[in-house]
């Protein structure tokens, strides 16, 4: 059988930051990053290969593919001029907890079709 991919959520122009250390929380990635949330996965990626560039020679920790499985939960922290700013919660394929911090033009859209597949919302 073969199946046509679902796209739930598309961004092309977010910016997001890591909260994995105080070097990736400080980084601005403004209008670099496509989120994309299709096929119960959510990708976090750079969305050009200059982007990819930078986002790893600089080493910012913005490339995730995150099944929705493993997200556990996303937080709207409030407003940044036209960004909502959506804190996300989630388990590495090793079992760790990160975070990651988006800011999304769509940042209700996303959220909406989080909690249609399951995952906890708050704020």
């Amino acid at each position: 059988m073969n199946s046509t991919p679902t796209t739930e959520f598309t961004e092309d122009r977010a910016a997001a930051q890591s909260q994995k250390s105080a070097w990736t929380r400080m980084a601005s990635t403004y209008s670099l990053i496509r989120v994309e949330l299709r096929d119960r996965t959510l990708h976090v990626e750079p969305r050009s290969t200059i982007a990819r560039w930078m986002v790893q020679g600089l080493g910012l920790d913005l490339a995730h593919r995150i099944p929705v499985d493993r997200i556990l939960s996303a937080e709207h922290e409030g407003d940044w001029g036209r960004y909502g700013k959506v804190m996300l919660a989630f388990n590495t394929a090793g079992g760790q907890e990160q975070r990651l911090r988006l800011y999304l033009v769509g940042w209700r859209e996303l959220i909406g079709a989080l909690v249609a597949q399951g995952v906890a919302v708050r704020g």
